[in-house]
């Protein structure tokens, strides 16, 4: 009996070590400076993600993802505008819990309903702008 137990014990050991390397690496791949690309704009909203194509942009836009889970942007995220006219949006972002296949994460900023959400596709990052029904909004980000 007592075998059982610490079979059952090793393989639990085993289970928490893999679950905790498995989100630490998720959430390492995000850390940094990231820059926008692309982007896809469709009106179909029953379209899959897959069947939509992305467009190379050029741009000077940027998020950055900090380890302690604040982010800083010049896109207009937050509503934020400092005395100089630039956008900068400052806030949190939270990874979708307990399970997180599609590396999901949402943003929060001081007094603005959270409503752009990220997830990892590719090693790239992407934001899915808010969409009632009218398609897709999605901005793509790469390091």
């Amino acid at each position: 009996m007592n075998n059982i137990k610490i079979t059952a014990l090793k393989y639990s050991i085993l289970f928490l070590l893999i679950s905790l390397v498995t989100s630490c690496s998720t959430k390492n791949e995000i850390y940094g400076t990231w820059k926008l690309t692309a982007e896809i704009n469709s009106e179909n909203p029953y379209a899959n993600r897959s069947s939509l194509t992305e467009t190379k942009i050029k741009s000077n836009k940027t998020i950055t993802l900090n380890r302690d889970s604040t982010f800083v942007s010049n896109l207009l995220l937050c509503n934020q505008y400092p005395p100089n006219d630039t956008i900068i949006s400052k806030g949190v972002y939270h990874f979708k819990k307990p399970k997180n296949p599609d590396k999901l994460f949402w943003l929060e900023c001081k007094d603005v309903y959270p409503i752009f959400y990220f997830k990892m596709n590719n090693k790239k990052l992407e934001l899915y702008y808010p969409s009632f029904g009218s398609g897709y909004k999605i901005k793509i980000f790469e390091k």
